[in-house]
């Protein structure tokens, strides 16, 4: 072909191309205007255009019809939303810190946009008031395992103290970020053993609280070594995380009480007594053994469970060791 003739072709498809971009963005300034139409037939039809051209230069006027709008229009701007992704991300969340409606429309919206929306989601998650945080701890959790890896990092960074503290008194932006972790489930649990050998204590207090509330069968062994940690808000924890698998974390627990560590035999007697009633049998069975650690401790669980709940059989709690 001859040299003009492909340097013509290409000169009009370079305009075809230029014009089709200059009608693109007429069209999309235009839709954007009829959002805000007093006709909810003519808004429907801009939120479902505008979806289509996925342009992120509608991505906040479509944030701010969300809430405004009937159940029929907000669908398609949702629809819109979730079409143009990341971009409609930075806005979303704005909305999201506001809470109430705006928090719960912003939230269905980043929800379905999903891991393009977690790592401004943990922001407002540690860095809200009560309602802002509330919708970013159900939109993580429902994202599910995409939330884990920036959540671990944004926990590793507040135990650090690197994160401001912006969390109602009762609670700090730690737990906040914990607890997320443990609605989430088994997809925390491996980044949380490995939080439990981190040098940090709060870190391992930390993680020890989320993996005794997300009671994975394979972290009891894990956790039975926090009895022992030389930081007593991580032995406690890790008490507790224990007494919350209940009857299966029994047997390891008895067999604790045969260390030689007087705390952690004492951590693992609380464990016993919190879980309670199904200690009984197993620790009767295991005391009539040769550990006199055991049956100290042991006697210790029963005297207590009688002083304060009645349920250890008679002359259990009297028993001492040789």
């Amino acid at each position: 072909m001859h040299t003009n003739t492909i340097c013509r072709i290409i000169a009009v498809s370079v305009c075809a191309i230029l014009r089709s971009s200059i009608t693109l963005s007429d069209v999309v300034d235009d839709q954007i205007k009829k959002l805000k139409d007093g006709d909810p037939n003519v808004r429907l039809t801009a939120a479902r255009t505008l979806g289509e051209t996925k342009d992120a230069r509608a991505a906040e006027a479509l944030v701010a019809a969300l809430p405004h709008n009937q159940p029929d229009v907000q669908h398609e701007v949702q629809t819109a939303l979730v079409a143009i992704g990341e971009p409609a991300v930075k806005p979303l969340t704005t909305m999201l810190r506001r809470g109430n409606t705006e928090g719960w429309c912003a939230a269905t919206v980043l929800i379905q946009i999903g891991k393009p929306s977690v790592t401004s989601t943990v922001s407002v998650l540690v860095e809200s008031d009560f309602m802002g945080h509330t919708y970013a701890e159900l939109t993580l959790t429902k994202i599910g395992a995409p939330s884990v890896g920036p959540l671990v990092l944004a926990l590793e960074n507040a135990t650090r103290g690197k994160v401001p503290q912006f969390a109602p008194q009762e609670e700090g932006h730690v737990w906040k970020i914990a607890r997320v972790l443990w609605k989430i489930g088994p997809p925390s649990v491996d980044p949380m053993l490995i939080a439990l050998t981190n040098e940090n204590p709060r870190l391992r207090e930390a993680a020890t609280v989320v993996l005794g509330n997300v009671k994975d069968q394979r972290t009891i062994s894990p956790l039975i070594t926090t009895l022992k940690d030389p930081n007593n808000r991580v032995r406690s924890a890790g008490m507790q995380a224990l007494a919350n698998f209940g009857e299966i974390a029994v047997d390891p627990l008895i067999r604790e009480l045969e260390d030689e560590d007087p705390t952690a035999r004492s951590m693992a007697a609380s464990a016993l007594v919190a879980i309670g009633l199904p200690s009984i049998k197993p620790l009767e069975i295991a005391m009539k053994g040769t550990n006199a650690n055991l049956r100290m401790e042991g006697a210790r669980v029963f005297q207590y469970m009688k002083n304060n709940k009645g349920t250890v059989p008679e002359g259990k709690a009297s028993k001492t060791t040789e």
